[in-house]
């Protein structure tokens, strides 16, 4: 993972498949952990932007893990969302 780490922090942003998001940028993903622990090795973490459909940020709030990265934003085709870090 520290190889992936150093590729990561050199990127400006990241775009983030997800399942669901929520009102403070908690995502679920696709199951396998692959962007949170990738970022959780980076110097530098780019701007994690979430791409999804509406119907995708859910109106209640997800349980936040300890090794969960939030997303900085999410895009949908009605609305940009922006999370405080």
């Amino acid at each position: 993972m520290a190889t992936r780490g150093k590729h990561v922090s050199k990127l400006d942003l990241l775009l983030m498949p997800l399942l669901a998001c929520d009102q403070y940028g908690t995502r679920i993903g696709m199951g396998g952990g692959y962007y949170d622990r990738t970022l959780a090795s980076a110097k530098h973490k780019p701007y994690r932007l979430g791409m999804a459909h509406q119907f995708q940020f859910i109106g209640h709030t997800l349980k936040r893990q300890s090794w969960d990265q939030p997303l900085d934003a999410l895009l949908t085709p009605q609305h940009i969302y922006y999370f405080k870090r």
